[in-house]
């Protein structure tokens, strides 16, 4: 035995139970204390691993069903979906109404917040192909970017091809405002 018990591990100042099942690592809460971790941890090979049995994930369906809201973020263009996992703050991508949201966020928990569905989610999610710096909002395309740690307006455009256009330009030269004739 290692410094702590099977399937226990100590981090950011808690216990946590993590196991390999089924070709997933599955993470069965945080805890505490270590006896804390250990009484759920023999609860859950009492029954098999099985999820339905876990504290943690009794508390999170509890918690979701007090607020339909939880892990989901409105930034003013989109709906964000954000969550711990493993002592780091994941991004589940951007969506533009908060049911489709909702809808992604119980594919993400069902799916024990499995960061690889990420990139495939937001790659080929229908409602998100624009692309960097772009976005759509209510019939328009407005390019953006962060320059010099502060959001820039670029512009608003009609069509996601002229969006495209001068993005191309801005990249070209690499976002530097005072490549621009202004006058």
């Amino acid at each position: 035995m290692g410094k702590y018990p099977t399937y226990i591990s100590y981090f950011y100042g808690k216990y946590q139970i993590i196991k390999w099942l089924n070709g997933k690592t599955i993470y069965f809460g945080s805890f505490n204390t270590l006896e804390e971790a250990i009484t759920e941890r023999d609860h859950l090979i009492k029954h098999n691993w099985d999820k339905e049995y876990s504290k943690y994930y009794q508390q999170q369906e509890e918690s979701i069903h007090r607020n339909p809201k939880k892990y989901i973020h409105y930034d003013g263009w989109n709906y964000k979906i954000y969550k711990n996992v493993r002592g780091k703050l994941r991004y589940f991508g951007g969506y533009t109404t908060l049911e489709e949201a909702i809808t992604m966020r119980n594919y993400f928990i069902d799916n024990e917040w499995d960061t690889s569905l990420v990139q495939y989610k937001r790659k080929h999610h229908p409602q998100n192909p624009i692309s960097k710096n772009i976005q759509h909002v209510h019939g328009k395309y407005i390019l953006s970017k962060y320059i010099d740690g502060q959001q820039q307006h670029i512009g608003t455009y009609d069509t996601l091809e002229e969006a495209v256009r001068e993005r191309t330009f801005w990249e070209e030269i690499n976002w530097d405002i005072d490549k621009i004739d202004l006058y």
